[in-house]
């Protein structure tokens, strides 16, 4: 009897076993087309949570080619390939040639083990120390990444409107009898989440104490397509774990998918995760995708991770979806997003933010003691709670109507597919655009915010009302969404990571003295504690407390603080107190400090 052969398969694998008997085929089928017995099909229906997780979740590093190749440089390979591929999109016309190559390879190689040694296992740091950049590896490296040798003439790669419209051409031909629901573009913006204005002397631009600039930001990622629809926002936050959100299931609750990023950028890996989650929606609805996209660094990253063989001019392929790029240096005028649609979300999400703060304000009136100098606490009310359901409201509130026209303006579609678009535009009334009532809430909801004198100065929005309500959707616009420079330190450790070639993890985390990230606490001392709560006993001393509040239990919680803080700082002393050594006592210092009598 033949030995059954065994088939072992990946989760990517198993998810596309999971996708075919979900669309209504028996898994006796699923067992006879992949190869799998009926025991076996059973177990991966019966995992189907947990694999769909560990595939949303996966940063998925592409297997190249295997030319000849022994593993030793595989760090050495994906961190390579990572800095050619930024550099290669960030400056288009330097031409890496193979020498800079060998010399980069080993200057990498000189990098990891001068500053990561101790925490590489032991086969990696032997191979790196064994590594010589020759030829022959070049040669092998080169067609393992599917790298050419190709020579830049002049400027043969300066954009022109006539290369332009090429590729406009080339796009609207790729799209041609694609339905709308399937052409989608995806693009980020920097959001400003905590503040209401630019200018640095305004109230809302400090913290508590009135000292320090208030600069925390997010990324937000729309996911739109031509026939109106949206796919769940990705919004990218420095913390990890927001202290607001603990035990609070994101996705689930406000229908956004939340990442963290040291600087809250969209990088290779947050954009991975993005493309997973769009290529899971097309297989649920067994449609492909077609996704339209700029030129920035972490896009194109994202796109040759997931296709080695794809490129910018014939576009990647992945699963459900097509990746097609826009040309570079037109996404203003040709990218759907850019049309009106961004414009049309932030001023959702000012209006929403202006809302709660002004019903919080009149709240705080109310209790606010008479004739007092005390400030409006605006960002005890701009936790990444409120900001997510602000975001989730002005995102829900995006009409069809706005973003088929914007598809329409953007000239990206072919004829067909525009005339489509238009008549779905024509049912809905036109006597104003939907672009125009969104900002014309706005205004009215600052036209109320202006009416209290002192929130309009604390939020800096007095002044001519068009003025202010431009500033206020524009003002965080010229933010970065990306790195701006290639940072060599991480992309090794992003890679060392990622490729578990570490065996102790690696601090990725930079010291950043300017940092604002809410859920970083200032370290306050226990001397400055305990001066803090003898300020706050003298303040009651002479300031009478509202009726509903216990001043003899407020005393009595102090005073025990204050009898803690001094203990506390009395342990500290005596810890830093050391014996003195007998030879002190016969020095000249301790002679010279004895009474003249006893000299």
């Amino acid at each position: 009897m033949a030995a059954i052969k065994r088939t072992r398969l990946s989760i990517e694998q198993k998810v596309e076993v999971i996708d075919f008997v979900n669309s209504g085929n028996s898994q006796t089928a699923a067992a006879k087309k992949f190869g799998l017995s009926r025991p076996a099909v059973n177990s991966i229906m019966q995992n189907v949570s947990k694999l769909q997780d560990a595939y949303e979740n996966e940063i998925k590093y592409v297997k190249r080619k295997n030319v000849g190749y022994d593993g030793k440089s595989t760090v050495l390979d994906h961190i390579l390939h990572d800095w050619h591929v930024r550099i290669e999109n960030d400056a288009r016309n330097l031409n890496i040639t193979g020498e800079i190559i060998q010399t980069k390879a080993l200057h990498f190689r000189d990098l990891i083990l001068a500053k990561h040694s101790e925490a590489l296992k032991s086969e990696v740091k032997l191979s790196l120390q064994s590594f010589k950049a020759s030829k022959g590896w070049l040669e092998k490296f080169m067609q393992r990444t599917r790298g050419k040798s190709k020579t830049i003439c002049g400027e043969s790669k300066s954009v022109d409107m006539n290369a332009v419209e090429q590729k406009l051409a080339k796009i609207r031909k790729l799209l041609t009898d694609v339905r709308l629901d399937c052409i989608w573009n995806v693009d980020e913006m920097a959001l400003q989440h905590r503040t209401t204005s630019a200018r640095s002397y305004v109230t809302v631009n400090h913290d508590g104490r009135g000292t320090k600039r208030c600069k925390d930001r997010i990324t937000v990622t729309p996911v739109v397509n031509a026939a109106g629809g949206t796919l769940p926002l990705q919004v990218i936050g420095k913390s990890k774990n927001p202290r607001v959100l603990k035990g609070v299931n994101i996705d689930a609750t406000f229908n956004i998918q939340y990442e963290s990023q040291k600087c809250a950028w969209q990088d290779g890996s947050t954009m991975i995760r993005l493309f997973h989650r769009i290529d899971r929606a097309a297989r649920l609805q067994q449609k492909t995708f077609y996704i339209l996209l700029d030129n920035c660094s972490s896009h194109l990253y994202a796109a040759r991770m997931l296709d080695p063989n794809g490129s910018v001019d014939d576009g990647f392929k992945y699963n459900n979806l097509v990746i097609a790029f826009l040309p570079p240096g037109s996404t203003s005028e040709c990218q759907p997003l850019d049309q009106g649609i961004i414009r049309s979300l932030k001023a959702g999400y000012r209006r929403a933010m202006l809302r709660t703060l002004l019903d919080q304000y009149d709240a705080w009136q109310l209790q606010r003691v008479p004739k007092s100098t005390d400030l409006f606490p605006v960002h005890s009310h701009t936790d990444m709670r409120n900001v997510l359901n602000w975001l989730k409201g002005a995102y829900n509130e995006l009409s069809e109507n706005v973003i088929q026209r914007c598809f329409v303006k953007s000239n990206v579609l072919p004829a067909l597919s525009n005339l489509e678009a238009n008549t779905n535009i024509s049912r809905v009334s036109s006597a104003s655009s939907d672009r125009d009532k969104q900002v014309e809430e706005l205004s009215n909801i600052l036209m109320n915010v202006q009416l209290e004198d002192d929130l309009a100065s604390c939020l800096g929005l007095k002044g001519d009302m068009k003025t202010v309500c431009d500033e206020l959707i524009h003002f965080d616009k010229a933010e970065p969404t990306e790195s701006t420079e290639v940072n060599e330190e991480y992309i090794i450790i992003e890679i060392l990571t990622a490729t578990d070639s570490v065996s102790t993890p690696i601090d990725a985390t930079p010291v950043d003295v300017d940092s604002d990230d809410e859920d970083v606490a200032e370290i306050i001392s226990p001397k400055a504690a305990l001066e803090m709560i003898t300020d706050i006993r003298l303040y009651f001393d002479f300031d009478s407390l509202p009726n509903h509040v216990d001043n003899e239990n407020l005393q009595t919680l102090l005073k025990k603080a204050q009898k803690y803080l001094h203990e506390k700082i009395q342990t500290e002393h005596f810890k830093k107190l050391t014996q003195p050594k007998i030879a002190q006592f016969f020095s000249s210092n301790i002679e010279e400090k004895l009474p003249v009598g006893e000299k």
